[in-house]
């Protein structure tokens, strides 16, 4: 656990300054994030690097401006041309921070039990791959 932090703090110090929204993005799982913003408004396209996903799904969201800082929400359901139908949407929440986007996220599936339906956890999404 202790390494994760350092990394993700490493990653953080060493990381491009973030001014707008719009760019490509990488997370700590290596999923890639590519988001275009206009009006206030997120489209662009998410590559998962975990899990059975293949492929890339559209995205969707809002945001309280383009330029940072800024707060923004975006969703994905997970369903594609490659993949098929998966039954579940994620959608992320967060904020741009100096060196990147700092978010929380829910997963929701309407396939399973009840308990397991809802899944959360954080991601950091840096402007470049390698944290640069």
């Amino acid at each position: 656990m202790q390494s994760i932090l350092f990394l993700t703090l490493l990653a953080t110090a060493m990381s491009k300054p973030v001014d707008t929204l719009s760019g490509q993005y990488w997370n700590q799982l290596n999923s890639s994030l590519v988001l275009a913003c206009s009006n206030n408004q997120l489209t662009g396209t998410y590559q998962t690097g975990v899990g059975n996903a293949s492929g890339t799904y559209p995205l969707q969201g809002s945001t309280t401006q383009c330029q940072a800082p800024a707060s923004f929400g975006f969703c994905v359901a997970w369903n594609n041309k490659e993949h098929g139908n998966s039954h579940s949407v994620t959608c992320w929440s967060g904020r741009v921070i100096e060196h990147g986007l700092d978010t929380f996220w829910i997963l929701s599936s309407d396939s399973g039990p009840q308990w397991s339906s809802n899944r959360l956890g954080q991601d950091i999404f840096w402007k470049s791959r390698d944290g640069q």
